[in-house]
């Protein structure tokens, strides 16, 4: 477990607690640079909560003003069955805005979407419009079904009182046709996300490998962030308060 802060294009100047879950994720995406499990669904008590707190009180101190504490990276948050009563502490004692990166299975489940309460901003993953390709992108856990997926994520987006983003990823050659970014966007209206954030786009811009034309999102913002672009940070401590070189990795580009 690390926290670091830094600059996001995305959320601004931001704090972030990495790695609550121990690495485990109910995804395995194709793009990921994080090792971790093979992708579960299980929640477990991995990170101490007390540690936790205390790690984050001292980089409080350090980081300066922020626009956003967010939580998530080396694996799904909300595996983390702490999660809840985390966030409603750090709601209460820093009074900044929360931002949660989830791929977003889990938001299914009542105790987690109650869990969001205090969050201002979550988001989550959605590289397909179909299953076949979830399967090819993200290699979820074989619990995960695309069109429960998108339902219960549109669920949560109508009843959430933060903001839902969606983060998508175009692969060359595997999801960035006409075909497949059609169905995308069309899953991606389904859910009627605030922002939609095109990760690692190579110059061109949201559209297809034969074709320069743009997808229609509607009124959903988009913000794209090529690789190398996205967070840069001046700092990152490790659990044990000792300084270590800022990273900023996994399948998030914020």
């Amino acid at each position: 477990m690390t926290v670091s802060f830094g600059d996001s294009q995305a959320l601004g100047r931001i704090m972030t607690v990495e790695g609550l879950a121990g690495g485990s994720c109910p995804f395995n995406c194709v793009y990921c640079t994080v090792a971790h499990p093979p992708p579960t669904t299980r929640r477990r008590r991995v990170a101490d909560a007390h540690a936790v707190g205390a790690l984050l009180d001292v980089a409080r101190e350090k980081a300066g003003a922020l626009d956003h504490l967010v939580i998530g990276g080396g694996g799904d948050p909300l595996l983390w069955t702490g999660i809840g009563d985390f966030l409603r502490r750090v709601h209460t004692r820093y009074a900044v805005p929360l931002a949660v990166l989830t791929p977003g299975p889990l938001l299914s489940r009542g105790a987690i979407r109650d869990a969001m309460e205090p969050v201002d901003v979550v988001m989550v993953k959605l590289d397909a419009g179909l299953h076949r390709l979830m399967q090819a992108v993200n290699r979820p856990h074989r619990g995960v079904r695309f069109d429960r997926l998108v339902e219960s994520l549109g669920r949560f987006a109508a009843a959430f009182d933060g903001a839902l983003w969606a983060q998508t990823r175009p692969i060359p050659g595997v999801n960035d046709g006409i075909g497949e970014m059609t169905r995308l966007a069309t899953a991606l209206r389904g859910i009627s996300p605030a922002k939609v954030i095109v990760a690692g786009l190579v110059p061109g811009g949201w559209g297809t490998r034969s074709e320069k034309q743009r997808i229609s999102l509607g009124e959903i913002q988009v913000l794209e962030i090529p690789d190398g672009t996205a967070s840069s940070g001046s700092a990152v401590m490790g659990a044990d308060g000792s300084a270590q070189k800022i990273s900023f990795q996994g399948c998030w580009r914020i």
